[in-house]
């Protein structure tokens, strides 16, 4: 996060040979429409990270740019490696009965089922994962879209889905 300016420049000033910060998100929009102080703070600490980070890690593109600048792949003094929130699937094992939790929710077993577990945030862009299904499912009505979590755009997007 781009808080964590503090820190790398902290380990720096200690020493600490590798000091690794992490984007996980687009805050350009959070930082442009912040109050005054919290704008100079986001500032500076982002200053630190540029400055002290010797390693950065992004989930994505735009997540890169928000910390690291537009011009975060020829920066010569750090790599920045974006990993497409790179999750290891294999660690998750279904614990029930997938017929059941069908079954729970009114979705028949020939129904296949796309699935989104996270915050719904305007961040994560679920309209447009709405947008994209509902053409998924003119070309096969077979098919079923899970969002699973909370957020404030969880009325919206009901409202959404019912369209």
């Amino acid at each position: 996060h781009h808080i964590c300016g503090h820190i790398v420049r902290e380990a720096a000033f200690r020493g600490i040979k590798y000091r690794i910060s992490h984007s996980h998100n687009d805050l350009r929009t959070y930082y442009e429409n912040a109050n005054p102080i919290s704008g100079l703070y986001y500032k500076l600490t982002k200053h630190w990270v540029k400055k002290y980070t010797t390693n950065g890690i992004a989930v994505s593109e735009v997540a890169a740019i928000s910390m690291y600048g537009d011009n975060w792949r020829n920066d010569p003094r750090w790599p920045v490696v974006v990993i497409l929130n790179g999750i290891d699937l294999n660690s998750f094992h279904i614990t029930g009965n997938a017929h059941n939790y069908r079954s729970e929710l009114g979705i028949s077993p020939d129904v296949f089922v796309l699935g989104h577990v996270g915050r719904l945030h305007y961040q994560k862009n679920h309209e447009f994962l709405l947008h994209v299904f509902a053409k998924v499912y003119e070309q096969d009505p077979q098919t079923a879209l899970l969002l699973i979590g909370d957020g404030p755009e969880d009325s919206k997007l009901k409202s959404l889905a019912k369209q």
